[in-house]
């Protein structure tokens, strides 16, 4: 007797994980590969030998920046692989339109909180003394519509999309070194078409946070009912205004962002 029931629980155990995805809580892990890209205006450009007071101390003719400030910087663009990992947890929900004669949960949605990580080398760049090191974390809430291609009882294949809103920081290891070559001396900010001051006060602003944007999408595929994986692109839409200076710090800037990140990614419906 003691045998039948066993046989009789493991027969329903098995039995249910061989049902079709359905509404649940899930959790998941993902790894990311993308690209960070750093973008600024702080490049040698331009000609002050014509200033009456010459070059700033540093530069020569041909080489100086931007405001007559003298700043060493590398080129106005800069980018590096960026590779991490990601966390979420969230809930989905499918629906069966009976009045439409559907057998099947073809359409659904999910919402879920998510948690990034990232780091990327820019490698080292003109005037910069070591490897810049990129450092980026992410967070947010997110909604996708899925829609399943194949459901069948114990696999399904589908596609998602949607969007998500949260925020990133940045951490930079050049970020002191960016700084220091900002000519913070005393003086008139005077600038006419023949004479820009080089020792003009230059203030500094630093933005490690900011508000963030995301499309979401990709394929989708779902085993034995807990079991789901998933391959997508995550488009951050905004930048990170990290560093910027000059008179009310809006002339020479530093900005940061992570152009794309694809992901492969295991979720668990409990």
């Amino acid at each position: 007797m003691k045998k039948f029931v066993a046989l009789g629980l493991l027969s329903a155990v098995l039995s249910s994980s061989l049902l079709a995805e359905g509404d649940g809580v899930y959790i998941g892990t993902n790894y990311q590969l993308g690209q960070a890209r750093l973008n600024s205006n702080i490049y040698n450009t331009g000609d002050c030998t014509g200033s009456v007071v010459g070059c700033p101390p540093g530069l020569t003719a041909n080489k100086y920046n931007p405001g007559h400030t003298n700043i060493n910087w590398h080129s106005k663009y800069a980018n590096g692989a960026l590779n991490g990992f990601g966390l979420n947890v969230g809930y989905k929900k499918f629906f069966q339109f009976k009045s439409l004669d559907m057998t099947s949960k073809w359409f659904g949605f999910r919402v879920y909180g998510l948690f990034d990580y990232g780091h990327a080398t820019l490698g080292k760049q003109v005037y910069a003394p070591n490897k810049i090191q990129l450092d980026m974390v992410s967070w947010g809430v997110g909604s996708d519509l899925l829609a399943d291609i194949i459901d069948n009882d114990n696999a399904s294949f589908g596609i998602f999309g949607g969007v998500a809103i949260g925020g990133n920081t940045w951490k930079s290891s050049a970020a002191n070194y960016w700084k220091e070559q900002i000519i913070e001396a005393k003086g008139p900010d005077v600038c006419t078409p023949t004479y820009c001051n080089p020792n003009a006060p230059y203030s500094t602003n630093t933005s490690t946070v900011a508000f963030q944007v995301w499309l979401n999408f990709g394929v989708r595929a779902n085993i034995y009912k807990h079991n789901g994986v998933e391959f997508g692109v995550r488009v951050p839409l905004l930048i990170n205004k990290f560093l910027s200076a000059g008179p009310n710090a809006t002339n020479l800037y530093y900005h940061l962002k992570r152009d794309y990140s694809l992901y492969l990614g295991y979720n668990y419906t409990f």
